[in-house]
């Protein structure tokens, strides 16, 4: 193209969209001389565009295909030359190069006017295979000045009237530009960075001057087709993301509308399958900006230093941050990256350096490998109702989980940290106003602490190795609407500490505390009411001190000396005590009793004595041996409150007895194993009423076996004369006198001797011819079949005789029957 006199090379037909390409194989070249300027809609194919100026698409809808080649000298842009345009249209598909070096200006491609304006929208697409100059700024907006030193200076100011969108997927990964949302320009509508891949020096929503974004910022940073594969967005150095503001802020930035991040896994802060720098690049959703709707940062498996939601901004909306399966590294991979809604690593008090967020603050977490998550970073800060961390999935999270950076502001309802679905390994959580670990979740924490509520739901088992409390982490007073809640079917289980809870304890799955070195009942401690379900299991492995009240309709294990300082009530309840060792007697010199409830008892409750080595496992205990004591009030509680529930104690007539308390005062009273020896006498088949007799003795631990008188009247049997008694039934064990040594509860059994008589049987022949030889027999009974008598009705005949009669008696039965025939 011919230059005019301005030094201005003009293309294009007015009012048409024309386009260009080579006629034949051989491709033109068409070459632009100092600026250029079309004066139409292009589309350039498969030709060589060559400028060796600015080049001004002035407004008019622009393409350079894929087979085409373009290689500018200087900046490209959409807009005009000081002039304001309607829209811009650009999409550079081609190989090649644009402002390849640095003296024609910082800026490589800008999608609107130099020194001018654009009434609507711009569109700028980068999708070739283009050699730039790193550093270099690519925007979809407009300039007041090219970047060399005093250009534009006092220029009046310039915008974009729509909406604003950059499309960045450069093959070329040699070149890394700095891509902002604007440099300087007023954007009336939204703007949307869409930079998909290639290498770049940093991707944010402002850079320069303060010009403010009226409507949203949208960037999204690689892209979900590109996902797993070498297409990669290399942010380069320690260039970050950043939606609302700049690295290296000029100022305060303003956003009217919300900013919303979309990072994929095709990004990355380092060399895929290389070495990890020590400063890696982050994301953050605003940097010393007013945001006037909320922040929204989604990563999806991006490979960066850490996440961040804003730092020194006041936001008018929410802050959202959302990881999924991401892997953050800092410090050459030694350590792992934050995640973060409000970041301040300096915590400074200054007025403007902290994050102002009027909406609530949230991080969902799933997946991934992180280090710290927190909602903030500053102590400052506060959190608004409704925030919250939910964390799910297999993330390997290497610090721990904070809802806030230390502490949290007495009576804050805010945040709550929820764990669904979630296996993972959390060194520690802490700071929160309530922590939920549901479906099917299994926890290994090494310390929760400083959370007002906890509640284990859902399936799920929580393993704490270190340190334990459930607590207001500003005063550790007693909220009664704070506390700790197991549900059924989840479990938690503590360990390396205390566990202290400053609010109300439910159960109605398994808590397990197995640390057991804390003296003056405290390795469990609970403040308020302590709440055992039917299906609830309580297991303290050592001392426990339980505040207020006890409502027990499940299980408690209680392994070492436990204090109910409040009321006791048991709904068909279990309390498991280790067998004894050392019986507590009242004196210095005795041991511990197993439990003390200084409020009222009431209810009934089974008490199972065990292996102190072993909850689960029985043991008999030992007559004499004290347990409980509870506050007495007049006849209360009854003896039947507690009762001695081991089968194998029950059967040797133990039972738990109440007495006054050991120490003889009458504050308390005491449940000690107790026995009753009891004696049965069994009649041994005679049916005789007035048996079974059963005797009871009471039994002491200084005595082992004891005597008993016998029946006054002994049993009878029809055709036996009773013999005495005996330990078995068949008479094969020992006799059984008033005499004998009961150590045990048992039975002995009545002992018979037949009596013989003799019976006489006469044959009559009734009339029959023949007479019965001998007609009588004689027979001496022995004992027989019928129980009830003890003998046989007939004796044993020869079997001749018998014979001879049964037919004598058949002929007799027949005659008879045919006379009462004929006499009818």
């Amino acid at each position: 193209m011919v230059p005019t006199q301005d030094y201005v090379s003009t293309f294009g037909v007015a009012n048409k969209k024309i386009t260009v390409t080579s006629d034949g194989d051989n491709r033109a070249t068409l070459h632009f001389s100092n600026r250029a300027m079309l004066s139409g809609s292009c589309t350039f194919d498969n030709v060589e565009v060559v400028g060796s100026g600015k080049f001004y698409c002035n407004g008019f809808d622009t393409v350079f295909t894929r087979n085409c080649e373009l290689n500018l000298s200087e900046t490209l842009y959409g807009g005009g030359y000081r002039s304001t345009v309607d829209h811009t249209h650009v999409v550079i598909a081609a190989s090649g190069y644009i402002n390849p070096g640095s003296g024609a200006g910082l800026h490589d491609v800008i999608g609107g006017s130099y020194q001018g304006s654009v009434e609507h929208d711009t569109y700028l697409e980068i999708s070739g295979n283009l050699r730039m100059a790193s550093g270099n700024h690519v925007n979809p907006g407009c300039m007041r000045g090219d970047g060399s030193s005093g250009d534009g200076n006092g220029f009046p100011a310039v915008y974009v009237g729509g909406n604003a969108t950059l499309v960045y997927d450069n093959a070329n990964s040699e070149v890394s530009p700095a891509i902002e949302g604007t440099y300087g320009c007023e954007m009336r509508g939204n703007v949307t960075l869409d930079v998909r891949s290639g290498r770049v020096n940093e991707i944010c929503g402002h850079f320069g001057d303060p010009a403010p974004i009226k409507g949203n910022i949208h960037i999204i940073a690689g892209s979900s087709t590109y996902e797993n594969t070498d297409k990669m967005l290399r942010l380069n150095s320690n260039w970050p993301i950043i939606g609302a503001g700049q690295m290296l802020p000029d100022g305060v930035y303003e956003v009217d509308g919300d900013v919303v991040i979309d990072a994929y896994e095709n990004v990355w802060g380092w060399d895929k399958g290389g070495s990890i720098p020590n400063d890696v690049p982050f994301i953050e959703g605003s940097k010393k900006a007013n945001v006037g709707g909320s922040i929204t940062v989604n990563v999806h498996g991006s490979h960066v230093g850490s996440i961040y939601g804003a730092e020194w901004s006041a936001v008018n909306g929410d802050i959202a941050v959302n990881a999924s399966g991401v892997e953050l590294r800092d410090e050459a991979g030694d350590s792992h990256g934050y995640v973060f809604c409000e970041n301040d690593l300096t915590n400074s008090s200054d007025e403007g350096s902290s994050v102002k967020a009027r909406g609530k603050l949230s991080i969902s977490l799933n997946s991934g490998s992180v280090g710290y998550v927190s909602l903030t970073s500053n102590k400052n800060v506060s959190i608004s109702d409704g925030s919250f961390i939910n964390i799910a999935g297999r993330p390997e999270i290497a610090t721990g989980v904070t809802g806030v950076y230390y502490g949290l502001p007495k009576g804050s309802s805010s945040p709550t940290i929820n764990i669904a679905g979630t296996v993972a390994e959390i060194p520690y959580i802490k700071y929160a106003s309530a922590l939920n670990v549901t479906d099917n979740s299994e926890i290994t924490a090494g310390t929760i602490s400083s959370v007002n509520k906890i509640a284990i739901t859902g399936q799920s088992n929580t393993n704490v190795t270190t340190k334990f409390g459930c607590n207001n982490a500003s005063s550790y007073e007693l909220i009664e609407d704070n506390g700790l809640r197991v549900d059924e079917g989840s479990v938690l289980t503590t360990a390396g500490s205390q566990a202290y809870v400053y609010g109300y304890v439910d159960i109605n799955g398994t808590w397990e505390q197995q640390y057991n070195t804390a003296k003056n009942y405290n390795d469990i401690f609970v403040k308020g009411t302590t709440s055992i379900g039917s299906k609830g299991i309580l297991i303290d492995h050592c001392s426990s001190n339980l505040k207020g009240a006890v409502i027990n309709k499940g299980t408690l294990a209680l392994m070492a000396p436990a204090l109910f300082q409040g009321n006791y009530r048991g709904d068909d309840a279990e309390i498991r005590l280790p067998a004894v060792t050392n019986n507590y007697d009242g004196t210095d010199d005795g041991g511990d009793i197993p439990l003390i409830v200084k409020g009222e008892s009431s209810g009934k409750t089974t008490v199972n004595t065990v292996d102190p080595n072993n909850w689960q496992n029985l043991k008999l205990p030992s007559l004499g041996d004290n347990y409980v004591l509870s506050k007495a009030s007049g006849d209360a509680p009854k003896q039947s409150t507690f009762i001695l529930g081991n089968e194998d104690a029950v059967g040797e007539g133990y039972y738990l007895k109440r007495f006054r308390d050991a120490d003889g005062t009458d504050d308390f009273h005491m449940w000690q194993v107790a026995a009753k020896l009891s004696l049965t006498f069994d009649d041994n088949g005679a049916y005789d009423p007035a048996y079974p007799q059963k005797f009871l003795q009471d039994k002491t631990a200084d005595k082992d076996s004891y005597t008993f008188a016998l029946p006054k009247t002994a049993p009878t049997r029809k055709g036996w004369a009773f013999d005495g008694w005996n330990t078995e039934r068949d008479g094969s064990g020992d006799q059984f006198t008033d005499k004998t040594e009961v150590s045990r509860s048992t039975t002995v059994y009545a002992q018979w001797k037949w009596v013989p008589r003799d019976v006489t049987v006469t044959f009559d022949e009734n009339g029959g011819e023949t007479k019965a030889d001998p007609a009588s027999q004689t027979k001496t009974t022995e004992p027989g079949a019928l129980a009830s008598t003890g003998e046989r009705l007939l004796p044993v005949l020869p079997l001749a005789v018998a014979g001879s009669a049964l037919t004598s008696l058949g002929l007799l039965l027949e005659y008879n029957r045919k006379k009462r025939r004929n006499d009818k």
